[in-house]
């Protein structure tokens, strides 16, 4: 009896130091990762990025680069504002984390040695002005973003907790309007400010302990038929690896929504635009299925997706919307409404765009169609229940 108590206890003690309460919604969860080995995570995190995509980097002079990084800048100072946080003295890291986080600026300098710097910075508004020096204990810390705009067609944005936001040229072309990129990165930044990546990959661990047990017993249970045992196993993996891994991913990308809608309120941008998002993402894939783009097995069912489908998600952010809308009214950055007509030309777009990467070449008969249409008929023929992008092509996070 005494054997069996102990791993129990040990595991009451492990729950107990990771009990921890999200900041901003209040729901309790497990954070099994310090923040030493958060940022040993980002650290391998951003150097696996920066040595595949750096090549493709665009400079601080593209309009496409000066966008985000206006977006982003705004985002952060509104970040900054609600929490009431500013800079007023000399600091530094904790002892123990020290030597992770200048592990972390040294890949940073290393990818500029090489030739890779961000696209931009999204400099902290609390602190303009930040003195040179070389005492490691008069340094002052600010809230400064670094912005890394890729090259590439992909529909995809991602942040990192070491304050790096990844985002693909594709997505920019598609959201040319400041509010509805607001959206996607408010959405990031939030994945960082609520520390999902921990949340998740300490969910995870806990899951394959879980399983572990469980093949176990299921092996102890059928060792005289082999046939089942390894169909239970398999069954097993399964779960493991897509039903409780893409459920729970699911969860914390809601979550990142309500947080990021929030956000890009506060921010004055209208956050009414962020439900016209997820109706393109939607138009988005169903572009993609009608000119036979292949989706796995995993895709079809709702269940077994890593993002909640489109719908869903517009839901969630109708019951959301009139507290948002009270935090873009009181907004004291100045309100920044959607351009009329944005999310038809990023339609049109996406429409040209998916043509091209499932193999066909783009119809200008078509997109004049797509011009034409009115913003009220093509919200209608748009509004579908799917996924919210193609497996290659997704508004994505990294965490």
């Amino acid at each position: 009896m005494l054997l069996l108590n102990i791993p129990i206890f040990a595991l009451c003690i492990v729950f107990a130091m990771g009990l921890d309460q999200c900041p901003r919604t209040h729901r309790w969860r497990m954070l099994l990762m310090t923040e030493h080995e958060e940022m040993a995570w980002a650290r391998r995190k951003f150097e696996e990025y920066v040595q595949h995509d750096g090549p493709l980097l665009l400079k601080a002079d593209d309009p496409r680069v000066e966008r985000v990084a206006r977006v982003t800048t705004r985002l952060v100072t509104a970040l900054e504002q609600q929490e009431q946080h500013m800079i007023h003295g000399a600091s530094w890291p904790p002892r123990h984390h020290t030597g992770e986080v200048n592990r972390v600026q040294e890949e940073q300098e290393k990818s500029r040695r090489h030739g890779f710097e961000p696209s931009a910075t999204a400099a902290s508004s609390f602190l303009p002005f930040k003195p040179g020096t070389s005492n490691p204990l008069k340094v002052l810390e600010g809230g400064d973003w670094n912005v890394w705009v890729v090259d590439q067609p992909k529909i995809n944005a991602f942040a990192l907790p070491s304050k790096d936001i990844f985002v693909y040229s594709g997505l920019v072309d598609l959201v040319d309007d400041d509010t509805l990129l607001s959206a996607v990165l408010a959405h990031e930044i939030a994945h960082v400010t609520q520390r999902h990546a921990v949340e998740n990959l300490g969910f995870l661990n806990v899951a394959s302990v879980a399983f572990d047990v469980l093949r176990g017993v299921s092996f102890a249970l059928t060792i005289s038929f082999p046939f089942i045992t390894d169909s239970a196993a398999m069954f097993i993996n399964w779960l493991n690896n897509i039903v409780a891994e893409r459920a729970f991913s699911r969860k914390l990308e809601m979550e990142a929504d309500a947080v990021g809608l929030d956000f890009m309120a506060l921010a004055g941008y209208d956050p009414q635009a962020a439900f016209d998002l997820w109706d393109l993402m939607s138009a988005v894939e169903a572009d993609a299925e009608q000119h036979g783009s292949p989706s796995s097995f995993t895709e079809k069912f709702s269940l077994l997706q890593t993002h909640p489908p489109s719908q869903v998600r517009q839901d969630a952010i109708k019951k959301l919307l009139p507290r948002a809308l009270e935090l873009y009214r009181g907004s004291t950055l100045g309100k920044i409404p959607p351009t009329p007509g944005a999310e038809v030309t990023a339609k049109s777009k996406a429409m040209a765009m998916e043509h091209d990467l499932v193999g066909g070449t783009k119809s200008k008969d078509r997109e004049a169609r797509s011009d034409e249409q009115s913003p009220e008929s093509t919200s209608k023929d748009s509004k579908v229940v799917s996924t919210e992008a193609s497996s290659e092509n997704k508004v994505a996070v990294a965490a």
